[in-house]
C-alpha cells in the first residue's frame, strides 16, 4: 500500500475512515436508548444529532416539578 504524497491526500484518505453517525440503524439506537440509565445521558445522547431526537425520547422525570413554583415572592 503507497503512502499519501500530500496532506491533501492525507486529510481525505483519514476522513474516509470515519464512520457517518447519522446512519445508524433506528433499531440499533433503540437499544442503545434502553441502555442509558441516567436521563442526563439521554439528553446527551439527543443533542448529538438532529435526527436521533426522534429517536430518543425526553425523559419523563424532566417533566415533572420537583419543587413548588409558588413560593415567597417579593414584589416592589
Amino acid at each position: 500500500m503507497s503512502e499519501p504524497t500530500s496532506e491533501k491526500e492525507a486529510s481525505s484518505s483519514s476522513s474516509s475512515m470515519v464512520p457517518d453517525w447519522t446512519q445508524l440503524p433506528e433499531e440499533l439506537l433503540h437499544i442503545i436508548t434502553g441502555k442509558l440509565e441516567h436521563c442526563f445521558n439521554v439528553i446527551h445522547a439527543r443533542s448529538v444529532f438532529t435526527s436521533w431526537r426522534s429517536t430518543f425520547p425526553f425523559p419523563h422525570s424532566l417533566l415533572r416539578p420537583r419543587h413548588s413554583r409558588e413560593g415567597p415572592f417579593v414584589s416592589l
